[in-house]
């Protein structure tokens, strides 16, 4: 990437070795229907890297700024080494750390809209989707 003093390269997930904020929120979510109550059940969002990050959920009813949050921490996972071993055991790792975490929600409204926060420092943090378990109510 280029900037005042010429090229530079990225690499590291740090922001000139501190952290830094990865935030995602979501459009309005109507589901089809703005004029029916939505009441949120679950969030679940898929993860993948991540390893011990507290992850922030976020959610809100008809565009107000007031939102609800809740907060995990995502497993750990010890890097793997490619052709080292300690006293003759071999380290590896079981895959790519995957989180799935089903977050239980409150309230209810016409628009919901979704949020995920974290800190990203020193590995890689993939949202991959968000699933959202709601039950829509009657007409408002």
């Amino acid at each position: 990437m280029g900037n005042t003093n010429g090229l530079s390269i990225y690499s590291g997930y740090s922001d000139n070795n501190a952290p830094y904020r990865f935030k995602y929120y979501s459009p309005g979510l109507t589901f089809g229907d703005p004029s029916k109550l939505k009441i949120l059940k679950k969030l679940r969002p898929t993860i993948v890297g991540a390893n011990s990050a507290t992850v922030f959920i976020y959610w809100a009813y008809d565009f107000s700024t007031a939102f609800r949050s809740q907060a995990y921490t995502v497993g750990s996972q010890d890097p793997a080494f490619y052709n080292i071993s300690e006293f003759n055991i071999g380290e590896f790792t079981g895959g790519t750390l995957i989180s799935r975490r089903a977050i239980n929600a409150t309230g209810g409204g016409s628009v919901i809209t979704i949020g995920l926060e974290a800190d990203i420092n020193g590995f890689a943090l993939s949202l991959q989707e968000i699933n959202v378990l709601a039950l829509i109510g009657k007409t408002l």
